[in-house]
């Protein structure tokens, strides 16, 4: 009886280390705006992935303003390039700016790099993202001088 507990018990342990990652290991992937060679990770909205048999959702019931204000406003120059980074090899991008006065505009984003608006203004930007797994919403914003 010792020894069937004993093998169990064994067998137990050792089916525990398998080495297969767990889901809790999960990463999220992060969005980072380049400007002047300075990495700044953007805010997160809403977030979805989906492999075999794990799932990961994030609902954001928050406004496009109430994100973009977990992110420290940029202070940049106009007409500048800010480069967007995504990680995790998105299959698409885009861009959409919001100016001061609410007009929504998309912005051509080429080789993942966006050209800043040549009026001064404060401006949020909602990056939507598209993966083979899953998509993302990521928000930044800046203030031109």
């Amino acid at each position: 009886m010792k020894r069937t507990i004993l093998v169990l018990l064994l067998f137990t342990i050792l089916a525990g280390c398998t080495g297969i990652a767990s889901h809790n290991s999960y990463k999220q992937a992060q969005g980072t705006v380049i400007w002047n060679d300075q990495a700044y990770t953007m805010a997160v909205g809403e977030f979805e992935w989906q492999e075999e048999d794990f799932q990961f959702r994030k609902i954001s019931n928050s406004e496009m303003d109430e994100q973009s204000a977990e992110f420290d406003t940029l202070l940049v120059e106009q007409g500048g390039k800010l480069k967007i980074i995504i990680d995790q090899n998105p299959s698409s991008i885009t861009l959409h700016q919001l100016s001061e006065d609410h007009s929504r505009t998309i912005v051509e984003l080429k080789d993942n790099e966006m050209t800043l608006p040549r009026e001064a203004g404060y401006y949020s930007y909602e990056v939507n993202v598209v993966w083979h797994h899953g998509k993302a919403t990521y928000t930044f914003n800046v203030s031109i001088e």
